[in-house]
């Protein structure tokens, strides 16, 4: 006779001699017949299905299928649910269904989780702690496989874009002793890389970019003032200050990620009078070196570079092979100013210190 599911059954005994009859009145007790519960091939939709299996054999499915519960949170650790000790089969209802099915033996288990219809977004998956072996697939494809007991944080073992239709599974088989699983997904950083902030004049440009490891399209916004609003490299002629975003979408699963710069129009200014001085303005190769100071505006550019400490800055220490001009271009709002120095630069005398004087004194420095 075939035992319907969740069906309820009293067993009484009786005597193996047909004349003596029943042996008590109420000698009996209850049996309830259990069968797994839920389909190990469905992803849960904006949850997690656990499916818990009896066995550690790979593939998966080639162990028994004992039963099921759900889990809310996107992290997640088992332990919440269940006690390491007692097994995924006391699963309760604090944050998802309780299991239902089989009893689950606290040993020599593996459990499926799988989620899909995520919320779009570029995140990172941790591991902070896994007992025993773990395999993560993302969209079929296994991404993560770590087989031993790792009680420290695992981090990054797979970063992407996940959305509606992306799917996730955590596979994890214990062996002996208790098992547990904990897993954090995390926004992960940015992965566009785009221009500085940038200062024009009212009518100027500037060029705009973006890029990132991925493959991505993308599109500026607001349009205004832009060459094109669709490539990775677009000219902007803003006519006030203006706040661009490029945003990626990433095709496989339609989901978008954005970063902005800001771009500062200012209006001209009176054309900065640049003063410098060049302390001292002579100097012998090599063994002396002259100070420019400029002043007058912001910021400051000295060319030719030959014989410069630096090419920036209002002060800069100038020590060249041979008499140089320089030029330092002093720059206030949207307006230049500019000035020159010359460093000229005396050769070293012929060493005098076997010529004496006649009748007066040669003094060598």
């Amino acid at each position: 006779m075939a035992t319907p599911a969740g069906a309820g059954y009293r067993i009484r005994v009786v005597s193996s001699n047909p004349g003596s009859g029943i042996i008590g009145i109420d000698n009996g007790t209850n049996l309830t017949v259990n069968a797994p519960s839920g389909n190990p091939a469905t992803f849960g939709s904006a949850v997690w299905n656990a499916y818990v299996y009896s066995g550690t054999a790979s593939p998966i499915i080639t162990n028994t299928f004992f039963g099921s519960y759900t889990e809310n949170n996107l992290s997640f650790d088992t332990k919440n649910r269940w006690a390491t000790a007692a097994g995924p089969g006391t699963a309760d209802a604090s944050s998802g269904s309780a299991y239902t099915g089989c009893p689950v033996p606290t040993t020599n288990y593996t459990i499926s989780f799988k989620r899909t219809s995520f919320v779009c977004g570029y995140y990172q998956i941790d591991i902070p702690l896994q007992d025993d072996g773990l395999t993560l697939f993302v969209n079929g494809i296994p991404v993560f496989q770590n087989s031993s007991y790792t009680p420290i944080l695992q981090s990054n073992v797979w970063t992407g874009f996940l959305g509606a239709t992306s799917t996730v599974e955590f596979q994890i088989v214990n062996l002996t002793g208790g098992g547990q699983l904990q897993v954090a997904f995390n926004a992960a950083p940015n992965p566009l890389i785009i221009s500085e902030p940038a200062v024009v004049c009212v009518g100027s440009s500037t060029t705009l970019s973006v890029s990132s490891a991925l493959s991505f399209s993308y599109a500026w916004t607001p349009t205004s003032g832009l060459t094109n609003s669709t490539s990775a490299n677009v000219i902007a002629t803003p006519a006030a200050t203006t706040t661009y975003t490029a945003t990626g979408m990433d095709a496989a699963t339609g989901c978008f990620i954005s970063k902005s710069v800001i771009v500062t129009v200012t209006s001209p200014s009176a054309i900065p009078t640049i003063s410098l001085t060049n302390v001292p303005s002579t100097i012998c190769t090599g063994l002396t070196s002259a100070t420019l100071k400029a002043s007058g505006a912001n910021t400051y550019t000295w060319s030719p570079a030959s014989g410069l400490s630096t090419t920036t800055g209002s002060t800069v220490i100038a020590n060249p092979s041979s008499t140089t001009t320089y030029t330092v271009t002093g720059t206030t709002g949207c307006q230049e100013g500019t000035n020159t120095a010359t460093v000229t630069v005396q050769a070293i005398p012929a060493n005098p210190s076997s010529i004496f004087g006649n009748a007066t004194w040669n003094v060598y420095c």
